[in-house]
């Protein structure tokens, strides 16, 4: 089971030059701002405070993309192509419903 089979693939993203505030906007969350006032949200962009990114490939089996998300603190978890070119995103749910088909599987086949 990988990654490619079970992530979805329909990914909306911003650019690192996007302002804070258009991701608000677009997302409608304020995180990782702490007590900054929206004046300075407006000034800043994605680049100034996302993480260095982490993602796999799509082959990438499930259980080590749970491990990266695990080592990373991440809750979703981008997924690239050999090029490195953005294919699709993972998350838990997609995971556990994953490790779900296949339980469910396996007890029809039996």
């Amino acid at each position: 089971m990988t990654v490619g089979n079970y992530m979805k693939r329909q990914v909306v993203s911003l650019s690192a030059s996007a302002t804070v505030i258009d991701f608000v906007h677009d997302f409608g969350v304020l995180e990782n701002l702490g007590s900054k006032d929206m004046g300075e949200a407006a000034r800043l962009t994605i680049h100034n405070i996302m993480r260095p990114p982490v993602a796999v490939e799509e082959d990438c089996g499930l259980l080590r993309a749970s491990a990266t998300m695990a080592k990373h603190w991440v809750r979703d978890l981008p997924v690239v192509d050999k090029k490195g070119r953005l294919v699709g995103i993972t998350s838990p749910v997609d995971i556990v419903t994953s490790f779900l088909a296949e339980w469910t599987a396996e007890g029809a086949a039996s």
